[in-house]
């Protein structure tokens, strides 16, 4: 995002700090297809409420060091988050093909009008679909959606491409299961927002359909490392800093230039994807990432909507029971969701039952 852009979002995140809109519009950087707002925070506790995450995080990674550990820390604290209630699920280990479903309970029955695939973030070397259970739960319930969130290989064990290549598995074997395309949303955090971006490319370039909508939330999109939040975000941003990033694009590229517009979309021709909704904390090094991108989108005719949370840190969706404007974030997800995928009267009535097999 360049330095002109900047101010006029700075301005934005000022005048909501005290107001009751749900969102403003960004006019002075919306691009063709795109639109940009600044949602306004749920209380003025915001801060506090990301204070409470950080101390919570801190209780499990004080001490830790490289990818093992950091994923076993990230395990044991998602373990102590709750998950929803009337939110049903189930694993799946089919023809390759790892993860858990999802479902809403309605009136004692599983039923739900359309199918979400879900891709965690994690940095590639942590996370999974127990880990994810509270945010993945969250959006099917409000979205009424059958959520599938995959397990994909991770660091250190696999480097790229294990990743996209088990995302797009996951997605072939969705298909199979006879799910169509324009019924089914792909959604993603972090490292996971970047994947669902890649899974489109790759679709896109084997001339097969696509999904109905992206939804993106604090996606990677440059893993070259670029953007200027990643410094001037440093001292506020308590999850990535800009060298623990590097460190992870280097182990998980290997000899692929970080620029590479199949590992980092920012620099790819994204004419033709589907439709997206994109949220970003204003405190997270990944700003850049999130803005640039939505830009570059926009300019290339692809319906972009933009989310600005104020004082949201990385991935703060996780933590629905401990900050309201992580629930607010999940429904305007849901929102999205719902939206993108009523294109047919159908929708409205049908319940589409889970795949296992």
């Amino acid at each position: 995002m360049t330095s002109r852009y900047r101010p006029a979002i700075r301005n934005l995140m000022r005048s909501v700090a005290n107001r009751t809109l749900g969102a403003l519009l960004l006019p002075s950087i919306c691009a063709t297809a795109m639109t940009a707002v600044a949602a306004e925070p749920s209380s003025k506790l915001a801060q506090y409420d990301v204070a409470g995450i950080v101390a919570f995080r801190t209780k499990y990674f004080a001490g830790t060091s490289g990818f093992e550990q950091r994923r076993e820390a990230f395990a044991r604290m998602m373990d102590d988050v709750p998950a929803p209630a009337g939110v049903s699920h189930f694993d799946v280990d089919s023809d390759g093909v790892r993860g858990r479903w999802f479902t809403p309970i309605q009136d004692g029955n599983t039923c739900a009008k359309r199918i979400v695939l879900y891709i965690h973030g994690g940095g590639f070397y942590s996370g999974s679909s127990s880990t994810h259970r509270a945010l993945v739960a969250q959006l099917a319930k409000t979205a009424d959606a059958n959520v599938f969130a995959v397990d994909y290989r991770l660091l250190p064990e696999s480097t790229y491409p294990s990743q996209i290549d088990d995302v797009l598995r996951a997605w072939d074997w969705m298909i199979e299961q006879g799910y169509t395309a324009d019924r089914v949303v792909v959604a993603g955090e972090s490292v996971g927002g970047n994947l669902a971006i890649e899974l489109s490319l790759r679709l896109r370039e084997q001339h097969r359909s696509l999904p109905a909508a992206l939804l993106l939330m604090s996606p990677v999109t440059d893993l070259a490392v670029t953007g200027e939040s990643m410094m001037e975000n440093g001292s506020r941003d308590p999850i990535i800093q800009r060298t623990s990033m590097i460190t992870v694009s280097r182990a998980y590229l290997g000899d692929v230039p970080p620029n590479n517009p199949d590992v980092s979309p920012l620099y790819a021709n994204l004419r033709g994807l589907p439709p997206m909704l994109i949220q970003v904390g204003s405190t997270e090094t990944l700003m850049d990432d999130a803005v640039r991108f939505a830009r570059r989108a926009g300019t290339m005719d692809v319906p972009v909507s933009l989310e600005i949370w104020p004082n949201m840190i990385h991935q703060w969706q996780l933590f629905p029971f401990m900050i309201r404007d992580a629930g607010n974030a999940i429904q305007d997800g849901a929102s999205f969701i719902r939206a993108r995928t009523l294109t047919d009267n159908r929708t409205h009535t049908e319940c589409i039952s889970m795949k296992a097999k």
